[in-house]
């Protein structure tokens, strides 16, 4: 698997890599959950990393009214309030869409009196990080906990006929959203890493120190967290209107 990754990266950028890389985990992922491996061999791979904090971000931020057009979208169905928890969740938590796959029943915790959802971070192999979940969010997961009961097992399931029950995969994750974007008539380069990104970059407006934006973000890197800095000061406060002849 190592040997497959370097041979990629001779190829192609480390962002394809890592999707590609993301997809070969998931399948080693399922073959060790159902038994067909005693453990799990992709599970140390790490994912190819991007230096330096030049590098833009390709997706783009929602606009207040388009976040405001989204989070209303889903309905009072089962389906719709348990939609209306993941998109509260990624747009107030910056949660990543792996992380709404992997989470658990049980990662729910109470901490100085606050929720929490225990999350396994991107690159990480425990769930040692949390999310503080306040206000709307917590009363739409609570919602959502409320129709899906006390049963063990992930946090999100499928609610479809052939796989009801079932933790929700990432495509079913990734097409909700998307079919929720459509709905809310949002176009452009947006993508379910959008909600992550906006989340970060509204904290960032806010006037939060870099150091909580980086707990939000649960960056490995302080570097990384630099990125949303450097591009929010890039167009909030521009060289070029301080230029007069």
């Amino acid at each position: 698997m190592r040997a497959w990754k370097a041979a990629l990266l001779q190829d192609y950028k480390p962002a394809s890599v890592n999707s590609w890389l993301a997809g070969l985990k998931s399948f080693y992922s399922w073959l060790s959950e159902t038994g067909k491996l005693p453990y799990n061999p992709a599970q140390l791979i790490k994912g190819a990393k991007r230096t330096g904090t030049s590098k833009r971000h390709a997706r783009e931020s929602l606009t207040d009214s388009e976040m405001r057009r989204l989070l209303a979208l889903p309905d009072e169905s089962a389906q719709g309030v348990r939609d209306a928890a993941i998109l509260a969740l990624m747009a107030y938590t910056a949660l990543r869409q792996v992380e709404i796959h992997r989470a658990d029943l049980a990662d729910l915790q109470t901490k100085s009196g606050r929720l929490v959802l225990m999350v396994q971070g991107k690159g990480r192999q425990e769930k040692d990080e949390y999310i503080v979940i306040l206000g709307e969010t917590e009363s739409a997961l609570r919602d959502w906990l409320s129709i899906r009961g006390k049963a063990e097992g992930a946090l999100f399931v499928s609610l479809s006929n052939r796989s009801s029950g079932e933790r929700l995969s990432l495509r079913a994750i990734r097409a909700l959203v998307k079919e929720y974007y459509s709905l809310a008539g949002i176009v452009g380069n947006k993508t379910t890493h959008s909600l992550r990104h906006t989340a970060i970059t509204k904290a960032i407006s806010a006037g939060v120190p870099i150091q909580k934006v980086k707990s939000l973000a649960r960056h490995s890197s302080i570097e990384t967290t630099m990125i949303y800095f450097h591009e929010l000061d890039r167009l909030e406060d521009p060289a070029e209107q301080y230029i007069s002849y």
